[in-house]
């Protein structure tokens, strides 16, 4: 984990304000539906969609990661959609 990306976990206590608009942004963007990066989560596309419209406060540590690898997010991308103000 980066240094930046470490001192606003510190700061926010591990919680997540995802940016949603920009994570649905970056998935278009790497040409991915919901569909398919509910598939690569393992978890159905209706349980992918709730996700989002709650915030995405409900996705897992694990989730975010795996979302930040499948879609090659930069360290200031993830900070960006994961960790926003």
């Amino acid at each position: 984990m980066g240094k930046e990306l470490q001192k606003r976990k510190e700061r926010r206590g591990n919680t997540l304000h995802v940016d949603v608009n920009r994570l649905k942004g970056k998935t278009v963007e790497r040409g991915m539906t919901g569909e398919e990066m509910a598939k690569e989560l393992g978890i159905s596309q209706s349980t992918y969609y709730r996700k989002l419209g709650s915030g995405g406060v409900t996705f897992t540590l694990a989730q975010t990661f795996k979302i930040a690898d499948i879609l090659n997010l930069s360290e200031s991308e993830r900070i960006a959609i994961f960790f926003a103000d």
